[in-house]
């Protein structure tokens, strides 16, 4: 049928299949073929989400810094779009490889503009998740004080949002911080709610984790 978009469209929801299954390599060559179609129709948008999709598979592949280019370049098609949301969520990922690389502060400077769009939108959803990802990194500084107020948005925003995943987690971190800091009954309070919230969204991995906290904390088992 010669119907060039249709075919792209369909090789990149079999590549993420594929790369659910764990043939990651399959699903690169088929994004990879994808983003060519999309180069060769001028369609700069899907060609850059489709760069999301490869870089995320290199960066599990250990190659950061390919990746880090290919987030880079989506910037500036986002911005060339005017396209301010997608433009600040991959802002989030790069400041995350730069994390995973050791330049913190280059990373921090990256979450705080994205904050800054995501106010200036009012997009909740965003402002959760980068205050989260500000709160892990505050985290990695050893700044305990500052990753309590992010997890303490994040779970604010997540609680108007009635987003059960986000409660779970930014509670889980606010938690351990709070028994940190000497607040144990307060911070047990929010351990307990976040395994009860992991309990019903059913996620084994991070039910696992908060009750190791809480049976370290407790004593429980």
């Amino acid at each position: 049928l010669g119907d060039k978009r249709s075919k792209a469209v369909t090789m990149g929801d079999i590549a993420r299949i594929l790369k659910d299954k764990g043939d990651v390599d399959t699903a690169l060559g088929m994004h990879q073929e994808e983003m060519s179609i999309y180069e060769s129709l001028g369609d700069k948008r899907s060609k850059a989400v489709t760069m999301g999709d490869i870089a995320r598979i290199l960066t599990d592949k250990g190659d950061v810094d390919t990746a880090l280019g290919m987030h880079q370049e989506m910037v500036a098609i986002f911005e060339s779009l005017g396209d301010k949301r997608s433009k600040a969520v991959t802002m989030g990922d790069i400041a995350l490889i730069l994390k995973d690389k050791g330049d913190v502060d280059t990373a921090l400077g990256m979450l705080q503009e994205e904050l800054k769009i995501a106010e200036s939108l009012g997009d909740k959803d965003l402002l959760a998740g980068t205050y989260f990802y500000l709160g892990q990194l505050y985290l990695s500084q050893s700044k305990p004080r500052q990753a309590f107020e992010a997890f303490g948005n994040s779970y604010r925003l997540n609680c108007e949002l009635g987003r059960l995943d986000g409660i779970a987690f930014s509670g889980m971190q606010m938690g351990v911080l709070l028994c940190g800091s000497g607040k144990r009954e307060e911070g047990l309070k929010l351990l307990e709610q976040s395994r009860a919230a992991f309990r019903k969204l059913d996620w084994p991995g991070p039910l696992q984790q908060v009750e190791q906290i809480i049976e370290q904390l407790t004593g429980e088992g």
